[in-house]
Formats: C-alpha cells, sequence, structure tokens
C-alpha cells in the first residue's frame, strides 16, 4: 500500500518512542521490510542508535526475521504512471501529495506513554528522501509526565516546526490535550499553509485529542473493556 518514489520504488520511514525514558527507534528509507515499525523498535532495543537509514537499516532487518519482498500494488503502479506523465504537478511543495502514514499514541496501566509512526511518504520522492515520521520531536514525541503525540502529512513542513514537539509544549504547560492539538495546527497553517498536517496525542491521564488542516484524517481511539475501536472521520470544511 506504499506511496511510490520519483524512479517507482517503495521506501518507508517508522519511528517508536518510550515516554518512560525518552529513548526512540526509528528507520528511514527502507525497502523490503515488510513492517517497519517492528524494525524500529528493534533499532530502539537491540541497538545503540536512534535511527538507522537506507541499506544498513535493510541488514538489520535481515538479521531480525522482518526481511520480506514489498511490490507495490496493480492500482498504485498504474497511479505512479498517471503521476510521472506530469510530475512537476506532484512536486510542488504547495501540492505535495501525502498519503498512508499511519500514526498511534498509548497509556498503559502503569502510565507509561508511547507513540508510533509509519509511513511510506510522498508520491514522486526523491529516493532517499526522509521525512518526519523518522524524526523524533517532529512526526512523534513522547514523554509519560506529559503525554505523546503522532503526526501526518507533508513532512518538510511538519520537520520545519517540530509540530510533535510543540504540542508535547502546550499539554507541558497547561494545556488540555484537545486544545494543544488546535494550537499545534494554528502554528503549522500559520507558518507553512493548509492542507499541510493532522495529529492525534494523549496526555498522562489518558485524555485524547487531535487536530487538522487537511481535508480528512481518520481517527480511532480504544480503551479498556472495548471489545473494538471507535472510530470517526474528520473533515476540516473550510478546506472541502
Amino acid at each position: 500500500g506504499s506511496v511510490l518514489t520519483l524512479r517507482g520504488r517503495i521506501e518507508m520511514d517508522a519511528a517508536i518512542m518510550s515516554g518512560r525514558n525518552l529513548s526512540c527507534g526509528a528507520v528511514g528509507a527502507v525497502s523490503n521490510v515488510r513492517n517497519p515499525i517492528l524494525l524500529a523498535r528493534r533499532v530502539l532495543e537491540e541497538t545503540d542508535h536512534s535511527l538507522v537509514v537506507g541499506s544498513m537499516a535493510e541488514r538489520l532487518a535481515e538479521k531480525f526475521g522482518l526481511a520480506g519482498t514489498v511490490l507495490p500494488s496493480n492500482k498504485r503502479r498504474e497511479n505512479w504512471k498517471q503521476m510521472r506523465k506530469n510530475p512537476a504537478k506532484y512536486l510542488k511543495k504547495n501540492m505535495a501529495y501525502a498519503s498512508d502514514t499511519v500514526g498511534a499514541v498509548a497509556i498503559d496501566a502503569k502510565g507509561n506513554i508511547a507513540s508510533g509512526v509509519s509511513t511510506g511518504g510522498l508520491w514522486l520522492k526523491l529516493d532517499g528522501r526522509v521525512g518526519d515520521s523518522a524524526l523524533v520531536g517532529a512526526g512523534f514525541y513522547a514523554e509519560n509526565e506529559v503525554g505523546g503525540v503522532a503526526a501526518t502529512g507533508i513532512g518538510e513542513a511538519i520537520m520545519n516546526v517540530l509540530l510533535a514537539k510543540i504540542v508535547h509544549g502546550y499539554m507541558a504547560v497547561g494545556k488540555s490535550v484537545m486544545d494543544a492539538c488546535k494550537f499545534g495546527i494554528e502554528n503549522i497553517t500559520a507558518k507553512k499553509g493548509p492542507n499541510t498536517a493532522g495529529l492525534v496525542a494523549i496526555d498522562s491521564q489518558g485524555n485524547f485529542g487531535y487536530s487538522l488542516n487537511t481535508k480528512m484524517m481518520i481517527v480511532a481511539s480504544m480503551s479498556e473493556g472495548m471489545d473494538r475501536p471507535t472510530a470517526k472521520i474528520l473533515t476540516d470544511r473550510s478546506l472541502a
């Protein structure tokens, strides 16, 4: 389901962060890894590093038994062929096509918070491009005493403003998690424009929030005792 680079490759980024000790593991620009988030967790737990990219990350995937051929679907390949006919349309920053980022935040019974993100990035990105989903403070952040954040959208805009850390900062000074998300999105909208980001967050009490300046974002929540998550489709009607 991942997007394709300008040369037609699948390259993915993923990361996970523990709010208990601020440790994180991330991988960037990896191919032939079926679940990059599992590889990011191995970087966290099994190495001395926070971020490993490219061929070395893929070698780690082989070592940990996480390697596997990842091929684009026929629909994705056809989308790529159509986009390649007029790549300038999709490469303009204000028209970048983001897709398929999955982000999650969670808190356990002991108050430990985690944040995780995984993405294929932007359509027609350059090979080797790494987005916000692999960068701590940009696409994700977690700290037990405050909360956790996971972002999605145009990676360059998100990393330019360190969106996840901004939202974390609002919570740290006493803003509610929902207000923190709202203020974070207002910040990136003011500096980088609309249709650039969405995010989810959770605070140290287990309250969750979300906000977006994109046309749509799907969110879901689940807590102890629920058989299945509650999901909703969010829309920013100002962009509809």
